[in-house]
């Protein structure tokens, strides 16, 4: 997964506290303990440890902003489009 390669392992924390974050991938990573005080200060070392108690992924009840999409990445990303009405924005890019 690239949660463990540099830059994108800590792009979990480059945005807003109130900014939606989405996991497309095919198993659960980059969560939160579940005692994490979800700040914004992600660790690739958190990571590592096996947890991402630095402001990792809260999904379910107790996370307002992650989605986790468990699959493929290509079916996350075109059931994402097909949602938000961007389905044939993605088709054109795919003939590009």
């Amino acid at each position: 997964t690239s949660l463990v390669v540099q830059p994108f392992a800590s792009l979990i924390g480059k945005v807003g506290r109130h900014c939606p974050r989405v996991l497309i991938n095919r198993e659960r990573v980059g969560e939160a303990d579940s005692d994490s005080d979800d700040s914004d200060e992600y660790t690739l070392q958190s990571f590592l440890r096996g947890n991402a108690r630095d402001g990792g992924f809260v999904f379910g009840q107790r996370g307002k902003r992650d989605v986790l999409y468990l699959g493929d990445c290509d079916d996350g990303v075109q059931e994402l489009c097909e949602i938000l009405g961007w389905k044939e924005d993605l088709d054109k890019l795919k003939r590009m």
